[in-house]
């Protein structure tokens, strides 16, 4: 093997070395962001745990046991409308954001956990990772420019979904228990006289008391396997998506400007022949377009996932002989057996609308990192 093909075989440590710009910046901008866009979207959020949970609070009707409701309650309510309108007339309009702070928290460290794994995971070990398994399957012949530009699509693709996953691992696991709190309190219903618990800690306290630190954890399993898929398709698909936008957007650049395809990035790495990108080569409508489209998606096809989650969740602190679920697979074939497909989509409407939220993450994060 050549001296050249050696060095894109194993590349110098230089590959592997932080920025010039400082680590916590993605930190900062991802938790900028999370608060942001949480307490932006938090009326939604609540609206949709109210139709997702109906049935956990009140099971659906069996032939010998009548629907166990009232009219006054908003879970009773067909549509994210109605029980919007319910809980502002019954609850007032700052009930939308009961339980923002603990979300805001689990939001805003999730978004920071997410976005410095993401980037350190990419950085330190998938992306030189793959530059090496990739590159051994090249062909006996020396790599042209055009093949390492295509085998550079390659890697960023791969690398952009893998350490998505990782991150979403990482946060899910970090993170649970305030996600654990804000349902709690998001399906806390009532006025302050008749609520179950008076805040966050009230509910950390009762349910440590009951289960153990272990009852924060309920659903967790299912919790990780959908934080997983969902941060390969959100993090993982929206990094990808504008590493193929911007690649696209070069090549017409060039094509347009001298009639021939480019076979090299404008900018590359001396080392690595890896194209280093700014944010700002995309318009703003370019990046909330991407933005949204990858939202919509993750957020559709992870949404059973979450579903699940949360049902497991308020089971926390109940007597073990009288939960509705023994477990994540349990849950899903009474779901199954008892709702139909359709029960794992309970508040869909007021998600599509949630999804807004998602993709005003992704770009007031990239906009926080550029400012920082």
């Amino acid at each position: 093997m050549s001296s050249s093909a050696t060095t894109r075989g194993n590349p110098p440590p230089s590959h592997a070395t932080p920025r010039a710009t400082p680590q916590w910046r993605e930190a900062v901008a991802g938790a900028a962001a999370g608060a942001f866009s949480k307490t932006a979207m938090a009326p939604v959020e609540r609206v949709k745990l109210l139709l997702q949970l109906r049935h956990s609070v009140y099971p659906p009707p069996v032939a010998t046991a009548p629907l166990a409701t009232t009219t006054t309650t908003p879970l009773a309510s067909p549509s994210a409308w109605h029980v919007a309108r319910e809980v502002y007339q019954t609850q007032g309009f700052r009930s939308f954001w009961r339980g923002n702070l603990p979300s805001v928290w689990r939001t805003a460290g999730t978004a920071a956990v997410n976005f410095t794994c993401m980037d350190y995971y990419k950085r330190v070990a998938v992306q030189p990772l793959l530059a090496r398994t990739i590159l051994h399957r090249t062909t006996t012949h020396a790599p042209t420019v055009a093949d390492e530009l295509s085998l550079t699509r390659q890697r960023q693709f791969w690398s952009s979904l893998i350490s998505g996953g990782l991150a979403g691992g990482t946060a899910t696991t970090l993170m649970y228990p305030f996600e654990f709190l804000r349902t709690r309190l998001a399906m806390d219903l009532g006025k302050n006289e008749s609520r179950q618990y008076q805040g966050a800690l009230d509910v950390l306290r009762r349910i440590v008391r009951s289960d153990g630190v272990g009852g924060l954890f309920q659903g967790y399993g299912i919790a990780l396997a959908g934080g997983i898929f969902y941060r390969v398709l959100f993090l993982g698909g929206y990094d990808a998506l504008k590493n193929e936008l911007k690649h696209r957007k070069r090549a017409a650049m060039v094509v347009g400007n001298t009639g021939t395809v480019p076979v090299v990035p404008v900018s590359v790495s001396n080392n690595t022949r890896t194209p280093t990108f700014s944010t700002n080569e995309l318009s703003w409508g370019e990046r909330i377009g991407a933005a949204q489209a990858i939202s919509l998606s993750a957020g559709t096809l992870s949404y059973p996932f979450d579903s699940v989650r949360r049902r497991m969740m308020m089971q926390a602190g109940q007597a073990m002989e009288t939960r509705r679920y023994r477990s994540s697979w349990h849950c899903i074939t009474v779901v199954l057996r008892t709702e139909g497909i359709r029960g794992f989509f309970l508040g869909l409407g007021p998600n599509v609308i949630r999804s807004v939220g998602g993709a005003v993450l992704l770009v007031a994060y990239d906009s926080f990192r550029d400012l920082l």
